[in-house]
């Protein structure tokens, strides 16, 4: 790939001159075309999965993927800039904002609010993304609505009688 600069020149006899200058842009193009490629990669790659990732710098948001709002009821218009802690349940605020200042990667549980209100839980995991222009976080959250009502009702069965919905005898000596 080159890049070719033509400047005319009118020297003092009235005579016009053009003056050419090339350039080879090979790796500029290149790496222009890796960058184009990568990004590329991953809006496909966002766009695949089930799981909402948000990506946020200085815990702002930036961008996100579509799962996001099937998840939280959100666009990305009404929550790009906003902090990415006001998302998070009051309960677990604390938690998500020392893990994001830690720079933590490590996969915790903690419940996101809807839109609407409602409490979503869920598994986030937060990775620091290094860029020349200056870091950022990317979240990627897991609705696990479905484990934690398995759950509660593997525990009310176990206290429980299947028949009668009764507490059982496991019940009462706990109780006692």
């Amino acid at each position: 790939m080159v890049e070719v600069t033509l400047t005319p020149h009118l020297r003092p006899d009235g005579q016009l001159v053009v003056l050419v200058l090339v350039n080879d842009i090979t790796h500029h193009w290149l790496s222009e075309q890796a960058v184009l490629l990568s990004e590329e990669r991953m809006r496909k790659f966002s766009l695949a999965t089930e799981e909402a990732i948000v990506f946020h710098r200085d815990g702002r948001v930036v961008d996100m993927n579509d799962a996001v709002t099937r998840l939280m009821g959100y666009t990305l218009p009404e929550v790009q800039g906003r902090g990415i802690l006001g998302f998070v349940s009051e309960e677990y605020r604390a938690q998500a904002e020392e893990y994001v200042l830690a720079g933590r990667e490590h996969l915790y549980e903690a419940t996101v609010l809807h839109k609407d209100g409602r409490r979503i839980p869920v598994e986030i995991v937060g990775k620091n993304m290094p860029e020349p222009g200056g870091d950022y976080r990317i979240a990627v959250l897991r609705d696990i609505s479905a484990r934690k009502q398995a759950q509660a009702r593997l525990e009310f069965m176990s206290q429980h009688d299947t028949l009668t919905q009764l507490p059982n005898r496991r019940h009462l000596m706990a109780q006692l």
